[in-house]
């Protein structure tokens, strides 16, 4: 949970703020809406076959609930302006990784890695006092609402990025 107060958390120093992009958001949800229909049209066709005498009733309630299954979390983040990451003197936060702002010397390693159009942030974390790893974590960062590259040069402000290929 972010505290009341987000100069507490951000500081009032140069952190950069990123949200999810509203471009992904919309071909995403072009993308639950065609399976929805796909699923409707199904639907319908294995209720007619059977013989139901509302078929298109129960089919509709079939394609409501499979669109809510698939697009509740795109459209909660959609319409949240919760910063997603932000990148900032003190470290690194991002709401995929926790609701914990990651400290730079807390990073084991950064990589960048590129699969066809879409970039990710590889970070590999130090293990535990006691010893336990702590497992990496891929962010896409393809989602976010700024360019993949302006993303990484605030990053390397602060920490080495190492680029895979």
């Amino acid at each position: 949970m972010l505290p009341d107060r987000p100069e507490e958390f951000f500081g009032t120093g140069t952190a950069r703020k990123f949200h999810y992009s509203r471009e992904p958001f919309r071909r995403n949800l072009l993308i639950a809406v065609l399976l929805t229909l796909v699923v409707y049209g199904l639907a319908w066709l294995l209720l007619g076959i059977a013989g139901f005498q509302n078929r298109t009733l129960h089919a509709l309630a079939t394609g409501f609930v499979f669109f809510a299954f698939i697009s509740f979390r795109m459209i909660q983040q959609y319409l949240s302006q919760d910063v997603v990451m932000a990148v900032q003197p003190t470290g690194l936060y991002d709401s995929r990784l926790g609701s914990e702002l990651v400290p730079w010397d807390g990073i084991k390693e950064l990589v960048v890695i590129q699969r066809e159009t879409e970039v990710f942030l590889h970070v590999e974390r130090w293990p535990l006092k006691d010893g336990t790893a702590r497992p990496g974590r891929e962010l896409n960062l393809s989602l976010l609402d700024g360019d993949a590259g302006v993303i990484i040069e605030a990053i390397r402000a602060y920490k080495p990025v190492r680029l895979d290929r």
